[in-house]
């Protein structure tokens, strides 16, 4: 199994999907979203790709298909 996250209202493992904690149901588990909507709004794209990646431990496929969800 792969890591990719621990839910920062109930520490729970995430493992399906970065919106939504499947435990507790609290949106944006990993408390990243703000920040990636921030790069994004820079025009820094790859930094939040890369910002995904680390706080995740996601793939750069999954980490990135993250980020295009989050784009306006």
């Amino acid at each position: 199994m792969t890591k990719k996250g621990i839910c920062k209202s109930c520490n729970s493992l995430i493992i399906k999907d970065l919106k939504v904690c499947q435990s507790c149901g609290k949106s944006d588990p990993l408390g990243i979203e703000n920040e990636v909507r921030s790069l994004l709004s820079k025009g820094r794209k790859i930094e939040a790709v890369k910002k995904v990646v680390e706080m995740s431990g996601l793939g750069l496929r999954v980490s990135k298909d993250y980020v295009d969800s989050l784009e306006i």
